[in-house]
This record gives C-alpha cells, structure tokens and sequence, in this order.
C-alpha cells in the first residue's frame, strides 16, 4: 500500500510541475520582464550622449584625427586673426590648418594601427 502511495504522491509532484511549467501568468510574466529590459536598453541608448558617444565612437581614428586637427587648425587661424593684424595671417591659418590635418591623420593612423595590433594579440 505505501508503494501505490510514493506513487501517488510522485504522480502527484509531476502533474504539479507541469501546471506549474504550463502556467500563463508565469510565462506572461517572463515575457513583460524581457520587454521591460529591452524597453531599458532603448531608452538609455537613446539618451543624447549615448547617440553622441555611439556615433563617436563609429568614426575611423584616422578620420577622428583629422577632424580633430582641422578644428585646431581654425582655432589657430581665429587666434591668430585676432592678434596679428597683418595681410599674411590667413595664409598661415590655411597652412595651420592643413598641417595639423596632416598630424591629427598621422596620430589617428596611429592609433588604428595600435587597436589593429591589439585585435590581432588577442586572437593569438
């Protein structure tokens, strides 16, 4: 008689599972808390910086340096349109701003050659 009870009983245990598993709240529930999450993600990709920081960070270093170096070069140019009030300063604000063009390409390359070796240390 007590085996036909155990039996019972793990019958019982088992069915109980499977309601358990085959619940609706309990997969609704699952489902929502994904929804939630993905619902985070977005929104905190969306947020400005994260745009800004993401867009940033699709640029090529080479690109990268020389945007950077070009803007330095204005800032040279305006700098020096404002101290110097002589015929030769916007021709040396241009030739600023080309070479540090020049120098911002050449670190960014640099700096893509750095990640590229980086990548490849990795994988070793």
């Amino acid at each position: 008689m007590s085996k036909k009870n155990e039996e019972i009983e793990r019958l019982m245990r088992i069915r109980d599972r499977q309601l358990q598993t085959r619940d609706p709240q309990i997969q609704n529930r699952k489902i929502r808390a994904t929804a939630s999450a993905r619902r985070r993600t977005v929104e905190q990709r969306i947020s400005g910086g994260d745009i800004l920081k993401g867009s940033l960070t699709d640029i090529p270093n080479t690109w990268k340096g020389v945007l950077i170096g070009s803007a330095l070069g204005v800032a040279l140019l305006i700098v020096l349109a404002v101290v110097v009030q002589e015929a030769w300063v916007g021709l040396a604000g241009m030739a600023g701003i080309i070479v540090l063009a020049i120098v911002g390409y050449l670190f960014g390359a640099a700096f893509e050659w750095r990640d590229k070796l980086r990548d490849e240390l990795k994988k070793l």
